[in-house]
């Protein structure tokens, strides 16, 4: 929306809870939680002076909602609980105002499960930060096996006439669908792909690795790809995949086996072993996936990984979170993590950030807490640049945008803080105006956690002349 004029009005605070149902198991477990900004459009009828996020409105947007899903095993299947939380705002330039949030609680095939939730009131208008413009949102949905999407439906009118939906957003209970490769000296983990599937010592392609929801309410586990003996000798090589639940005891385990009679050339299908692990189960939570060698009867020198559903690595945030940048101007756009309690920031090992839309990838970037530098993946080629220092001249450059290292900055809370920030300086080119990029995170800890990709924000790229940074 366009920003709006601030003015001084006096009213009563209007703060309200709205909640469906408290009766959520107090043993649920956070599978997910999105964010997302509802910013009402500019429009005659006054149907887009709504907007739903939290904090601080400024220059027409406030900041991001949340949506957080839990999840209980119940008999075999999994109790699905929704929460609703942020604040509805009357972002209306002239005079007073009402605005409107419905909430509605989908089965798979977006049917409203219960009866729509209305929360609405009316104000004085002129700036949406005046506290008589705003309306606190906390709602919760029962848990029921059919939740599968919350919609959101922002709409508003004049205090004399009726109001009027204006823009909708859906959420989605959340799933795991990412990719890694381990390179592990002589045992790696990786996939196929269109490229050599070992190259220069690792793996190209990624293996896959997949936790989701199912119609039938469980958690499939799915782990896919290729174990690699890379040595010059003989040798074998094991791969471990444990299906865990939330607490990481075991549920199920699957070992891959690898014996390479000559070893010295990955790429000989006598030292590769592909693979396809499934598990379901309603307790499922965790996957965790061990490379390493098999010595006299011992396994040895073991890499981790774990992929969960759940913040169980941090949480990522963009900052701001939506941001509009125009073609050749330097755009900063920060990404914000935070480990659970009580680790901080420096448990992270790294953090991976892409910038994508519907037409691909355009960006992918890997920062290492350790050394302090910073990598460009390119998806085409599945090759990575050398490492650079934040501050360095280098520019990792594409066709659609420069990510410029020297503007680029690390901003650390205090060494036991929970929280990093990557100041990402940016500069995008014409292919990539018109388009709206979603801003996504996936992070690594010392344990051998992983998360994401997680959505963190937005950047609409606008034809230079035409941009404001909100």
């Amino acid at each position: 929306m366009a920003s709006r004029v601030s003015g001084i009005v006096g009213a009563l605070i209007v703060i309200a809870v709205v909640v469906l149902s408290m009766a959520s198991p107090t043993w649920a477990v956070t599978a997910g939680v999105d964010h997302d900004v509802l910013a009402g459009s500019s429009s005659s009828d006054g149907s887009g002076d709504a907007d739903f996020g939290s904090g601080n409105h400024s220059g027409g947007i406030p900041g991001p909602y949340t949506v957080t899903w839990d999840y209980t095993p119940s008999n075999g299947v999994v109790l699905v609980t929704a929460r609703v939380q942020g604040t509805l705002y009357l972002d209306r330039l002239f005079g007073g105002g009402c605005a409107r949030l419905k909430i509605n609680f989908q089965d798979i095939a977006f049917n409203n499960l219960f009866a729509t939730q209305d929360i609405h009131f009316c104000g004085p208008g002129f700036d949406a930060n005046n506290s008589a413009n705003q309306k606190a949102v906390n709602v919760v949905s029962v848990a029921d096996t059919r939740i599968r999407h919350v919609q959101l439906v922002i709409g508003s009118g004049n205090t004399t006439g009726s109001i009027i939906d204006d823009k909708a957003t859906t959420e989605t209970f959340p799933n795991v669908r990412t990719s890694d490769i381990i390179n592990n000296g002589a045992t790696d983990l990786g996939g196929p792909g269109p490229f050599p599937v070992h190259f220069n010592g690792s793996p190209v392609d990624p293996f896959s690795v997949k936790v989701e929801l199912r119609d039938t309410n469980v958690i499939r586990g799915e782990v896919s790809g290729i174990l690699f003996w890379d040595s010059t000798s003989a040798g074998s090589a094991r791969a471990i995949i444990d299906f865990q639940n939330s607490n990481g005891a075991n549920l199920a385990t699957r070992t891959v086996n690898l014996t390479a009679p000559s070893g010295g050339n990955a790429l000989a299908s006598a030292n590769q072993a592909s693979f396809d692990q499934v598990f379901s189960s309603a307790s499922l939570f965790k996957i965790r996936v061990r490379v390493g060698t098999v010595s006299g009867g011992s396994f040895v020198g073991v890499a981790s990984r774990t992929y969960s559903l759940g913040p169980s690595v941090g949480e990522g945030l963009g900052v701001p979170f939506a941001v509009a940048a125009k073609v050749h101007d330097e755009t900063v756009y920060g990404v914000q993590w935070t480990v659970p309690d009580p680790e901080s920031w420096r448990s992270l090992a790294t953090l991976d950030i892409r910038l994508v839309d519907e037409a691909g990838e355009i960006l992918e970037v890997h920062w290492d807490q350790t050394a302090n530098t910073f990598t460009a993946f390119d998806p085409h080629t599945g090759r990575t640049s050398p490492a650079v220092a934040p501050g360095s001249p280098v520019r990792f450059e594409t066709p659609a945008v420069v990510l410029l290292l020297r503007d680029t900055a690390v901003v650390p809370s205090g060494p036991t803080e929970p929280t990093v920030l990557l100041n990402l300086a940016l500069q995008f080119e014409p292919q990539a105006a018109g388009r709206t990029f979603n801003v996504e995170a996936r992070a690594l800890d010392d344990s051998g956690g992983v998360q994401g990709w997680d959505f963190v924000g937005s950047l609409t790229v606008l034809p230079q002349g035409n941009g404001h940074q909100h």
